[in-house]
């Protein structure tokens, strides 16, 4: 296998993205940032990737250079949301991350329908947090909008957004936080257990 072959067969893989992400996080900018907490929120990692690379690097600024460069200009256009990872229960993962930042559970509303009684029914629903809108998106079932509004709301949240501005690829590179870049994330099972431990006191 030839070295570019590799790279690229390497590339695809979700610990790649990771790798590529938390490299470029300290100099590219908020949007990136928000993209490696949900990608640690996934993988569950005790600690962002970037801190061990770096160390095995020892010099920041080439090894960033070389992941916004090379790594990170393929995975602009990539959701990672939507075209690389599912989210299979949003409903109650949204509730866990409410509950871990000690907000309101969220709440469903039917903001608009149309076409009931035919075969291309919309209903368009919307997330709501202590009446702040998180997100809302239609769908042909009050279920399906329901779990698509959720998908937006953690999206949002988590700045992965469709209309986000797009990364900086270019310009100088600023310094890197190891006391931030350090600290250990919050997994995905973490904010499932939340959201059942949340559901059960409402439910004493």
């Amino acid at each position: 296998m030839s070295g570019t072959v590799f790279v690229y067969s390497f590339y695809l893989t979700f610990s790649f993205i990771r790798f590529s992400c938390h490299l470029a996080v300290a100099t590219m900018w908020e949007p990136m940032r928000q993209i490696l907490r949900w990608c640690d929120c996934l993988h569950g990692s005790r600690r962002p990737i970037s801190f061990f690379v770096y160390s095995f690097f020892r010099q920041y600024a080439r090894a960033l250079l070389f992941v916004r460069d090379f790594l990170v200009t393929p995975l602009v256009d990539l959701d990672l949301t939507g075209e690389l990872i599912v989210i299979e229960k949003p409903m109650q993962l949204l509730k866990g991350i409410l509950a871990a930042n000690d907000r309101d559970p969220p709440e469903s509303r039917l903001q608009n329908q149309a076409g009931m009684k035919t075969l291309t029914a919309c209903y368009q629903v919307g997330i709501y947090s202590s009446r702040e809108l998180l997100g809302e998106a239609p769908g042909e079932t009050l279920e399906i909008a329901e779990q698509e509004a959720a998908r937006q709301a953690i999206r949002n949240m988590f700045g992965l957004s469709d209309h986000r501005p797009p990364l900086p690829l270019s310009g100088p590179l600023q310094p890197l936080d190891l006391s931030e870049e350090t600290k250990r994330n919050v997994s995905l099972n973490t904010y499932l257990q939340l959201a059942e431990e949340s559901h059960k006191r409402a439910t004493c």
